[in-house]
């Protein structure tokens, strides 16, 4: 099920934790964003899904203590790959 959280200025939102979710900011905004410190075992993982049916696309995983360019390194790979952009269920291919 997709939930959508707009949020307005000075309005403050608490995502529980392990709850996938792709945050959006109008140009020019910003966003503050407070995480937990993690263990050295823990990491992080970005999906890409599929905009027609949902299905899972691609997966990258990244220690968090460093995701300085995480997102930019997996959608460059999915952009190098045509095949790991396209989903296997609807044919739909993912806009990069």
């Amino acid at each position: 099920m997709t939930r959508l959280a707009a949020l307005k200025a000075g309005e403050i939102f608490l995502l529980p934790r392990n709850i996938p979710h792709s945050p959006h900011r109008a140009e020019g905004s910003w966003t503050l964003v407070v995480e937990r410190k993690r263990a050295a075992e823990k990491w992080d993982r970005f999906i890409w899904l599929c905009e027609g049916c949902g299905n899972k696309l691609y997966e990258s995983a990244v220690r968090f203590d460093d995701p300085s360019n995480a997102v930019a390194d997996a959608t460059r790979t999915l952009r190098k790959d045509p095949g790991l952009a396209t989903c296997r269920i609807c044919d739909e291919v993912l806009s990069l």
